[in-house]
């Protein structure tokens, strides 16, 4: 997968050039896409050390794809009151990475299930224990 840093002059997307730079001399070269993708968005919703682990896994996965790194003003689940906004946009994947914080795995499930779901919404539950 290729990123596309929509807004590169976010201090977390400053974070990511100088993260790819450093790791350039292990022979991992984080690829960075031209273009934007315009239909694909992962939304990370918190910060620092997020948008590093994403942009890291994009050496792992295909080259081939390219997914927009949005990085909003509003954060945790605050995001989900904004995330029509990225859809009026026209992308229509996307995937939102965000923290555990004082709210346990299926708090934060049914929380973001019973406001997406008003929007027939598919949300799908990916949990990954800290």
């Amino acid at each position: 997968m290729k990123i596309y840093l929509v807004n590169p002059m976010h201090r977390l997307s400053i974070e990511i050039f100088e993260i790819f730079n450093m790791v350039r001399r292990l022979g991992i070269r984080g690829v960075l896409a031209e273009s934007p993708s315009r239909e694909k968005a992962i939304i990370i919703a918190n910060g620092t050390p997020d948008n590093i682990v994403v942009a890291l896994l994009t050496e792992a996965l295909n080259h081939e794809d390219i997914v927009d790194l949005l990085f909003p003003e509003y954060k945790h689940i605050g995001i989900i009151n904004w995330i029509f906004k990225y859809i009026e946009e026209g992308y229509k994947k996307n995937s939102i990475i965000l923290d555990q914080e004082e709210h346990s795995f299926e708090e934060l499930y049914t929380i973001l299930s019973s406001k997406l779901g008003k929007y027939n919404m598919l949300t799908e539950r990916i949990l990954v224990p800290h």
